[in-house]
């Protein structure tokens, strides 16, 4: 059996999947919106009574079989292995389909493109595609494969990478961390509170900037945005209104 599986999401999410491992999706995030809702409700339009009551893609984890080239420093990785997972939960679809779907319903009004096919066949083709996970080990799958497990695993079966926060942010964070109530937003940032008091911090490698947003702007911030200040050079510096600041050419200073 393949040794591990793969789940993408929000570094936002980090603390809660570290406390409560992963969930499948509650009835408040099913009912806002997402291109995986819209697809969702299509699907479940036409799927077929003959399934067990627990196949439902609303009420579903994604994982992946492979790493995906797609991770930035916003997201994490959650490995999984599926040794500990209840392989009877676990199965296997065509995502062509639901991506078809994805393609008539969500991006067809804007682009004007739409695949030709009834909704009713496409959603009716993804579900016959359905199989277990240990079917689709043995067999060959000629799909693009979309996994899907129909339950929460605990944090003890999970392993996350791409979660370490950029060492000169973790100085100043482990600096204030007893002033401020501190939350790690992405490997490059970092939202630090104290009472009504809120500073976002966040650095983007690319172009070497440093954004620092702080409201409302008041002295009880001067002194965390001074330290940062203070060990770091740039170039320019710009300030708008409550207490936004964007520092351009970044050097971190030993």
């Amino acid at each position: 059996m393949q040794n591990h599986l793969y789940h993408y999401t929000s570094y936002s999410k980090r603390e809660s999947i570290l406390k409560e491992g992963l969930r499948v999706p509650s009835q408040q995030t099913k009912k806002s919106y997402s291109s995986s809702n819209e697809i969702n409700m299509v699907l479940t339009e036409y799927r077929p009574d003959s399934l067990p009551n627990f196949i439902k893609r609303e009420d579903c984890l994604f994982l992946h079989s492979e790493p995906v080239n797609y991770i930035t420093a916003d997201n994490i990785i959650v490995i999984v292995d599926p040794a500990d997972l209840n392989l009877d939960k676990l199965y296997v679809c065509d995502y062509n389909h639901a991506d078809r779907i994805w393609g008539d319903v969500v991006d067809g009004p804007y682009s004007g493109i739409y695949s030709g096919i009834p909704l009713k066949e496409t959603a009716e083709a993804y579900w016959k595609s359905l199989i277990p996970y240990v079917e689709y080990q043995s067999e060959h799958f000629s799909g693009r494969a979309e996994i899907l497990y129909f339950d929460s695993i605990p944090a003890k079966n999970l392993i996350i990478e791409n979660d370490q926060l950029r060492p000169e942010l973790k100085v100043w964070m482990e600096e204030f961390a007893d002033l401020y109530e501190i939350s790690v937003v992405s490997a490059n940032g970092f939202n630090a509170k104290i009472g009504n008091h809120h500073i976002n911090i966040h650095y983007f490698p690319d172009t070497k900037t440093l954004h620092i947003n702080a409201t409302p702007n008041s002295r009880k911030i001067h002194p965390f945005i001074q330290r940062v200040t203070s060990s770091i050079s740039f170039e320019s510096k710009k300030s708008g209104e409550n207490g936004f600041h964007a520092y351009s050419n970044v050097v971190f200073l030993p």
